[in-house]
Parts: C-alpha cells; sequence; structure tokens
C-alpha cells in the first residue's frame, strides 16, 4: 500500500523528517505538492451546489481550509492514476506508533470490509463498535458511528476516493466534514462510507500528540483553519425535534463514548 504524504512546498523539511522516520521500512512514499492557502483567493460566499456533492450549508471556508480540501483531492487523484485498491494518506506533521510499518506492509486492512479506515486520533471522544483484534499486538479495529475529527492518517479505497472527489468538489465543507461527518453525509441525502477506526491508532499528528517533542518545525501553521458560518438552517419540524432530542443524544455520548489512544 503506497503512503501519499501532503506537503507543502515551503515546508520540505517536513517531508524529509517523514522520509527519515519510514527509511528502511519497505514502505513507498509518495510526496503530494499541496495547495498553498497563501497562493489562494478568500472565497466570498459559500461554495456553490455540484450534483453530488456535499452542501456547504452556509460554511464559508477560509482559504487555507479550501488548500487542504483541494491538496487532498489531489491525493486521491494520484491514487486513482495508479491500479492499486487501496492507499495511504497523511499529512506531513505526524508520528508514528509502534510496528506502524508492519501494518502497512501486510494486507490486514484491504482484507477488510470498510470504505475508510481511519488510523489516527485526535483525542476526540468518539462511539466504536464490534472491535476486531489486529495482529502483531493489542490493536482492535472497530466500527466508529460517531464523526471523527482529523484528516491526518486514513485509508481509502478505490470506490471511496472516487466518491470522495465527488463530494468534495467545489470545496464546499473543511476536509474532515467531507470525509468522516456521517451525519453530515445523512442528513445531506448522500449515503454515508463505512469506516473503521484502528485503536489504540497507529497515527498522531503534532498539535494531537500526548507527550509532543519539543519541534519547532512542526509548530509552525499556514494560518486559521475555520472560517464563519453565514447562515443557518431555516427552523423546520425536524430541526424542533432535533434541538429537542439534543440533551438525550448528550447524555447517550457521554455514557457510550471513549478516547482512542496512541501507541
Amino acid at each position: 500500500m503506497k503512503i501519499y504524504c501532503i506537503n507543502l512546498d515551503r515546508f520540505l523539511e517536513r517531508f524529509e523528517r517523514i522520509k527519515s522516520l519510514l527509511a528502511g521500512s519497505g514502505l513507498e512514499l509518495v510526496r503530494i505538492s499541496a495547495l498553498d492557502g497563501h497562493r489562494l483567493k478568500e472565497r466570498g460566499t459559500p461554495a456553490r451546489p455540484r450534483p453530488q456533492a456535499l452542501p456547504a450549508k452556509g460554511t464559508l471556508l477560509t482559504r487555507f481550509e479550501i488548500g487542504a480540501v483541494l491538496s487532498h483531492r489531489k491525493a486521491w487523484r494520484a491514487f486513482l492514476r495508479t491500479s492499486d485498491t487501496h492507499a495511504l494518506f497523511i499529512e506531513d506533521d505526524v508520528y508514528f506508533g509502534a510496528h506502524f510499518a508492519r501494518y502497512i506492509l501486510s494486507p490486514v486492512f484491504e482484507a477488510t470490509q470498510f470504505d475508510i479506515v481511519n488510523i489516527e486520533t485526535t483525542n476526540a471522544p468518539v462511539v466504536l463498535r464490534h472491535g476486531t483484534a489486529l495482529p502483531y499486538d493489542n490493536r482492535r479495529l472497530y466500527d466508529i458511528t460517531t464523526y471523527h475529527h482529523g484528516a491526518g492518517g486514513y485509508i481509502l479505497t478505490r470506490a471511496a476516493a472516487e466518491r470522495l472527489l465527488l463530494m468534495s468538489a467545489g470545496a464546499p465543507d473543511g476536509i474532515d466534514t467531507i470525509i468522516f461527518n456521517m451525519a453530515r453525509h445523512k442528513e445531506s441525502g448522500l449515503r454515508p462510507f463505512k469506516q473503521g477506526q484502528v485503536s489504540p491508532a497507529l497515527i498522531v499528528q503534532h498539535v494531537c500528540h500526548p507527550n509532543p517533542p519539543d519541534n519547532p518545525l512542526l509548530n509552525s501553521y499556514i494560518g486559521n483553519r475555520r472560517g464563519p458560518r453565514t447562515g443557518r438552517t431555516p427552523m423546520s419540524l425536524a430541526k424542533i425535534a432535533k434541538e429537542l432530542g439534543r440533551p438525550f443524544r448528550k447524555a447517550w455520548f457521554k455514557l457510550n463514548y471513549r478516547k482512542v489512544p496512541f501507541a
């Protein structure tokens, strides 16, 4: 399985760091030159609707968020130009857990029925179901049933990459939402992906590392990530019912969530 690393040209040292971490592992690393938000224009309005794309829903992305979406799209296209069935996509500020290379060199993730296998943690609480033991150590692969924030390390099938190119057309929302937000997929009339979560995670980004090494190279950042909301969903019976049910959903979530560790 190839690894596609998204990396800005002005941060080549980050890619060299990734190369050094994986040196001698036998893994094939492909650099994707990221779209630099500094070279893009700020967007004045949300993305216009496109066939099979996730609706913008009043979200006004910053140029840096747009750059992130376009960069991941570039990586998906590179994958689809190959004959590979699966690919791993990473960002350039990640750390790798124990046995990372052994897992990626094995067919263990290709053999699953998941469209997306998330091997990263952001320490955000999630709900996991039906864990299956993985080889080599104490990790398990779970069905993840709630929104995972973060796009620092995930595996896609070809079909998932093709769908994501359609869903992300015009950069309608942040990259995390486009890939992982199952609730948004459903309410937009799109079929959610079947998603898996490895726990303990095999990847963590610098900002989410439980004990991050002192590395000024990874502290530098491209700009603000979140754009403002420019509109709200109109009031409806469905929205009223959703708001009335919010306290019960929160209570259920607190009883069922867990945080995915990194090891």
